[in-house]
């Protein structure tokens, strides 16, 4: 019994090596866990991390790529002024095309440190963390020297009607469209035969007058939300005795060239009918309310001009028509519409004139176009460029920077098409 008694007492008490063992088994399996979950969390953390670092960078770059191409040609258009100013010949550099790679990294680490493998042995930090992301890029951008036959017949050939027309449908000032587009104004009389021609030059003082008033009168009626400027629309019609219906191959015809028949309630009649729209006019009164016919007549006395010549036709019995004018706008090249900024800088400067007695008060009357300043410091303006030790700028007025606005649509719908460019200029970063 006794000898029974303590074997099960022997039995019974735990050995502390034992337990030693088993608590550090226990350790190890925790920290086994610990690094476990820690891996776990640093692999999500690194997706996370880079997650939101690339959509960031690209959506950045992307803005920024667009604000560069946008001063870039702003600033084209000014140093083609600066130029034009100096006696040089203008030229133009379109981007044509970027390609960004971009390459989003992210790294992380995890470490485990033991007593003994350092110099402090003693340090209680058994672990770090270490996370990091990265990225980069590399742009390569397409530019096209705008140069040869095709461009430069776009720089130097007159701006279109149609132009004028959809400016000044998307509300931009007609007095400011007919001051930089137009090159001189021509009056007409009812036949649409020459009379004679106010020029926008003010080295010809009192012709310059004449135009100043016209434009200045059609700012008021714009103003005063009494001025159309549409296309020119009317049906032309032909009516026709047929033994049949026309065939799919005359239908076909017919639409390929703007035409469409009807049937009209005669047995055997037809009517072929074609709509033109193709000419612009500017007018105190809405065309739409003439007939067809009085439309066809206004109609074919825009098109005796070429397309560069608008026609205007401010009519009596009308908003403003104690003014009569009947003519047209004869439109500038954007080649042309630079060189005239540029003279009037310091070589032919525009000067002040008032608006005719019959024309109502207008908001806005400065004596320059678009005014350019020439200085020796740079300006405290973001339309700014520095060309022969002098900064060309435009400041900061209404007026000013609605006219640059003009001028680089101009410029958009003249010159950026380089569609056809066969090998552009490419440069890596």
């Amino acid at each position: 019994m006794t000898n029974y008694g303590k074997k099960l007492g022997s039995r019974s008490q735990p050995d502390s090596r034992h337990l030693t063992k088993l608590g550090r088994n226990r350790d190890q399996c925790g920290e086994r866990n610990l690094i476990r979950s820690m891996q776990a969390l640093l692999v999500v953390g690194a997706l996370i991390l880079a997650g939101c670092v690339g959509p960031v960078a690209l959506h950045k770059a992307v803005l920024e790529y667009d604000d560069t191409i946008q001063r870039l040609e702003s600033e084209m258009l000014l140093l083609n002024i600066a130029r034009l100013h100096n006696n040089l010949p203008d030229h133009y550099t379109v981007t044509s095309a970027i390609a960004a790679t971009f390459d989003f990294r992210s790294s992380v680490g995890f470490q485990g440190n033991w007593p003994g493998f350092y110099d402090n042995p003693k340090s209680q930090d058994k672990y770090s963390l270490n996370v990091g992301a990265s990225v980069s890029e590399n742009p390569t951008m397409s530019i096209v020297p705008v140069q040869g036959a095709e461009f430069t017949e776009r720089i130097l050939k007159p701006l279109n009607d149609e132009t004028l027309g959809f400016l000044a449908y998307q509300g931009v000032n007609v007095g400011l469209l007919a001051r930089l587009m137009a090159r001189s104004f021509h009056n007409r009389d009812s036949a649409g035969n020459f009379l004679s021609s106010a020029l926008n030059n003010p080295q010809i003082a009192e012709s310059y007058r004449e135009f100043r008033r016209i434009e200045l009168h059609l700012q008021w009626l714009s103003e005063e939300r009494e001025l159309w400027v549409l296309p020119i629309r009317f049906i032309q019609k032909v009516v026709a005795e047929l033994s049949g219906p026309p065939s799919a191959g005359d239908i076909a015809n017919a639409l390929d060239k703007g035409y469409r028949w009807r049937k009209l309630s005669r047995p055997n009649q037809y009517e072929l009918a074609r709509i033109y729209s193709n000419r612009i006019a500017i007018t105190n009164y809405d065309p739409d309310t003439l007939t067809n016919k009085e439309r066809e007549k206004l109609y074919r006395l825009a098109n005796r001009t070429p397309e560069n010549h608008a026609l205007v036709d401010i009519e009596k019995g009308y908003p403003g028509g104690d003014f009569p004018i009947f003519g047209t706008f004869k439109l500038r090249s954007l080649n042309a519409i630079l060189a005239f900024l540029a003279d009037t800088i310091d070589k032919t400067p525009e000067f002040e004139v008032a608006p005719d007695p019959r024309t109502g008060p207008v908001k806005e009357n400065p004596i320059r176009t678009m005014d350019i300043q020439l200085t020796d410091s740079a300006p405290d303006t973001e339309l700014r460029v520095k060309f022969a030790g002098k900064y060309y700028s435009v400041p900061n007025t209404n007026w000013d920077r609605e006219g640059f606005l003009i001028l680089y649509k101009l410029f958009q719908v003249t010159v950026t098409d380089v569609s056809a460019i066969g090998i552009p200029v490419t440069i890596a970063k």
